[in-house]
């Protein structure tokens, strides 16, 4: 199954990203994405050590986007079928 997500066009620069976040968190609380990581464990059995360029041990989860870009966009696609309303990165930064 394909899940297809409503995208919103955004005038891409820093700036209006985050004015236009802030007037949207101003009227609504705003759900972000789950943990991504956690996604990609659970897909493990979809991935091999090709998808990490020969790396037995699997890492880092950041090659998939070069070797397995579906995949992500798969995860990015099913928080936003279930009412996210943002995608974050590397949120443990």
């Amino acid at each position: 199954m394909t899940i297809t997500p409503t995208l919103v066009p955004v005038q891409y620069n820093r700036h209006n990203l985050k004015t236009r976040f802030l007037e949207e968190l101003e009227k609504r609380i705003l759900i972000y994405d789950g943990g991504f990581g956690t996604q990609i464990l659970a897909r493990q059995h979809l991935l091999s050590d090709a998808d990490y360029l020969g790396n037995p041990q699997r890492g880092p989860h950041e090659i998939l986007g070069t070797t397995r870009p579906e995949l992500l966009e798969e995860i990015h696609a099913g928080y936003l079928a279930v009412g996210a309303d943002v995608l974050d990165r590397k949120s443990t930064r």
